[in-house]
């Protein structure tokens, strides 16, 4: 498919960082602010506020290419080796596809927030060079805390040092994204408050969209409230 090589669609906002870094209260007030999410923001118990995964996109890109590559699609063990991916040719334009019948308009700003994307990042930086990337952070040990919370029940994982493990995994292919990139962004989410927004605002402006105070101020207040 034909897609506008100068439009939005070439410069995707991708949020990513380690499961539990409060990646969907970044994506909640981009979306918030103008930025173009699938509206499949249902919440759960863990977000009640809405996780704003784009699930057109996690299981037709992210998950059969992790099986692919004969990674854990879940991204939990059998991680994939960065140095090992490859571009994957008409990956773009399946994209496209994908975005266009969930109701995406090109020339529209657009992101997809998901924790694997660490897991294969260089195959997106392939067919998005001038993507970009939004790091979510978080301290490990509080992200071990939040795993065993809410994760450990449903994936049957209850010792610590597997989420300690997984969790450094993930923050040591973030550190060799930021070596590979020139555009991309730190935030620590769970650092913001409805009276602390600088971060935030200061992220929303670089990334051309509208800030939008008071709806961004109340949306963080109910996800910490959550």
């Amino acid at each position: 498919m034909e897609t506008n090589m100068n439009g939005d669609f070439n410069r995707p906002i991708f949020i990513l960082g380690a499961p539990r870094s409060g990646l969907s209260l970044v994506a909640g007030s981009l979306n918030i602010c103008g930025a173009w999410s699938e509206d499949t923001s249902t919440a759960t118990a863990a977000n009640p506020e809405g996780v704003f995964n784009d699930r057109g996109l996690q299981n037709l890109i992210i998950k059969p290419i992790l099986e692919k590559l004969n990674s854990d699609p879940l991204g939990v063990k059998d991680l994939p080796i960065l140095e090992s991916l490859q571009e994957i040719p008409n990956l773009k334009d399946v994209i496209f596809n994908i975005i266009s019948n969930e109701g995406y308009i090109d020339d529209t700003p657009w992101i997809f927030k998901e924790t694997r994307l660490t897991l294969i990042w260089p195959i997106l930086m392939f067919a998005f060079p001038d993507a970009r990337w939004i790091i979510g952070r978080r301290e490990t040990a509080d992200i071990v805390r939040s795993c065993l919370k809410t994760d450990a029940t449903q994936q049957r994982l209850s010792d610590p040092a597997i989420w300690k493990t997984r969790t450094e995994n993930y923050l040591k292919r973030l550190e060799l994204l930021k070596i590979n990139m020139t555009s991309y962004n730190e935030i620590w989410p769970h650092r913001l408050t409805s009276d602390s927004l600088a971060p935030l605002e200061s992220l929303v402006t670089e990334l051309g969209l509208t800030w939008k105070a008071d709806d961004v101020s109340s949306y963080i207040d109910k996800k910490s409230q959550a």
